[in-house]
């Protein structure tokens, strides 16, 4: 069995069942997906990462690796993004639009999840770590 198809099965199929089945869900009775979201948002989000801060088995020295990491990464795609949009002359509108775009990931909807499937307990653990430092980093560079 070749290791792409491994991956794919073990990596991406319960992704996909998992969102296939939402979108049977929502075409066969029509969910109201407003309060979903709130729920998911306010509640299981910040209880699933404060749950995995909790019980995160990373040493200290590996924590600050990831944060600061997180911090550079961001950085550099901000600058090689604004220096782009200056290229390409663009306005202070566009050229916003275009740093939140490509600085700041969506890494817990799908990253954890992917994470979770491809890496186990540990990588989960480590993504949580990378997304923990995204969402500090959104709520307050990008606003």
């Amino acid at each position: 069995m070749s290791a792409v198809f491994v991956v794919f099965a073990q990596v991406l199929v319960p992704i996909l069942v998992v969102v296939g089945s939402g979108y049977a869900l929502q075409r066969g009775i029509g969910l109201d997906v407003g309060p979903i979201n709130r729920l998911t948002i306010y509640l299981l989000n910040p209880a699933l990462i404060f749950t995995l801060l909790v019980q995160v088995r990373v040493e200290s020295s590996e924590t600050v690796l990831i944060l600061a990491f997180m911090v550079l990464l961001v950085l550099a795609i901000g600058t090689i993004t604004w220096l782009s949009s200056r290229a390409l002359g663009l306005d202070a509108a566009a050229t916003a639009a275009m740093l939140l775009c490509a600085m700041f990931m969506n890494a817990g909807n799908y990253g954890l999840p992917v994470a979770r499937f491809a890496f186990g307990q540990e990588g989960f653990e480590r993504a949580a770590l990378f997304f923990v430092a995204q969402v500090i980093l959104a709520q307050t560079l990008a606003i």
